[in-house]
């Protein structure tokens, strides 16, 4: 071995599956006594499988698509990938779904999966639920060796289409995107660009929390939804004045409205639509001159950046809509205010296809003296 105090250095070793090893290090004759310490550093792993393509080959719906409809049978061809150094063996890989899931042919054998080489196989499933859901799906793949991993795989029924997405940032300076707007009543603060808080860079749209009467809107753009309604999402951070001997009042805060066809605003609840996540934290105290009095609101601390989902109904469906955010504070103590970004409308379009049935007909005749002899048709899909 080297002199004591020099390095010594393997610059690479293959590991070829996982398990225990054992490494001996013999020191030279020279010393009588030395002090190892052993770095090791992770450079490639021996086996490390991927996705690397998933596509659609069969539907038991006709027309063929290439989506999947509420209902449909699919065969999905799912590709794998060894991204690692070594062959991965005895490669097996299992599908599951969430509810609405129906497998058929959900365990695959890949056999040995060499570096860099993709190899596929086909799984069968059916998909219920409505359009637009989406429906994460998990791949499960083990190898030889303790190799375990848990892949997602998203598809969504029907087709979404996105009908505006703003994350405030590409405003060419600091007046807000085209087509949004923002008013106040009282001493409203209005809503502007911020990079107080940011949920994607370079800016979020902020109104402050003020310890006087007042409100701020922000108004975007008007839409026309899709002929089964749509979703609206979007992510927000608040922090306002709320009761601290009750979680279900609130003092300052904020709630969505909706204008439908030009219409009267209205709370996006009475309209029809629902909160699927992120939902009103807390309802406004009539005891305090609050601007949206006993109104369900979100107030309080978010604790961060959450998600908030709205499902609009089809009774929305090809209606011109337009969006509004109010934030509204009373005369007391104020907090900091109300933080948007990334505001997603989307609308799901599903394509009015059929299931493709095969009559064969065994024995097209049948004795009508004879109680045994009868006709045999047989039905069947292809999937």
């Amino acid at each position: 071995g080297n002199p004591a105090g020099e390095a010594e250095e393997i610059l690479s070793f293959g590991v070829p599956a996982g398990g225990k090893y054992y490494l001996r290090v013999k020191g030279g004759s020279s010393n009588s006594a030395q002090l190892y310490r052993l770095e090791v550093a992770i450079n490639s792993p021996a086996v490390s499988i991927a996705v690397q393509n998933h596509r659609i080959v069969a539907e038991s719906h006709a027309p063929a698509n290439e989506m999947v409809e509420p209902g449909e049978t699919i065969q999905l061809q799912i590709e794998l990938v060894n991204n690692g150094i070594f062959n991965g063996r005895n490669v097996q890989a299992t599908l599951n779904g969430p509810p609405g899931f129906t497998g058929f042919t959900t365990v695959q054998s890949y056999g040995t999966l060499a570096p860099g080489a993709p190899k596929g196989s086909s799984f069968v499933f059916a998909l219920q639920g409505d359009c637009g859901d989406a429906m994460p799906l998990q791949l499960s793949v083990t190898a030889d060796g303790g190799y375990a991993q848990t892949i997602p795989i998203r598809m969504t029924l029907g087709t979404v289409t996105s009908i505006f997405k703003e994350r405030f940032d590409l405003t060419g300076g600091l007046s807000l995107p085209a087509g949004w707007t923002t008013s106040n009543t009282g001493v409203g603060s209005g809503w502007d660009l911020s990079t107080q808080e940011l949920d994607t860079p370079a800016y979020s749209i902020f109104a402050a929390d003020v310890d006087h009467l007042g409100t701020s809107t922000l108004t975007a753009p008007a839409a026309t939804l899709g002929p089964l309604g749509g979703t609206l999402r979007f992510r927000h951070n608040f922090g306002t004045e709320a009761s601290i001997l009750s979680p279900m009042i609130g003092f300052d805060g904020g709630v969505l409205e909706i204008s439908i066809a030009g219409g009267a605003w209205e709370d996006i609840l009475d309209a029809g639509a629902t909160f699927t996540q992120g939902t009103y934290t807390r309802t406004f105290s009539a005891a305090y001159p609050n601007p949206l009095p006993n109104r369900r609101a979100w107030s309080g601390h978010s604790g961060g950046w959450i998600t908030t989902v709205v499902d609009l109904p089809a009774s929305l469906g090809e209606e011109l809509v337009q969006f509004r955010w109010r934030f509204g504070h009373d005369t007391s103590s104020a907090r900091v205010g109300w933080f948007l970004d990334t505001i997603e409308l989307t609308s799901a379009t599903c394509d009015n296809t059929s299931p493709v049935v095969q009559l064969v007909i065994d024995d097209d005749t049948a004795s009508e003296w004879d109680p045994l002899d009868r006709a045999h048709l047989t039905f069947s899909t292809h999937l």
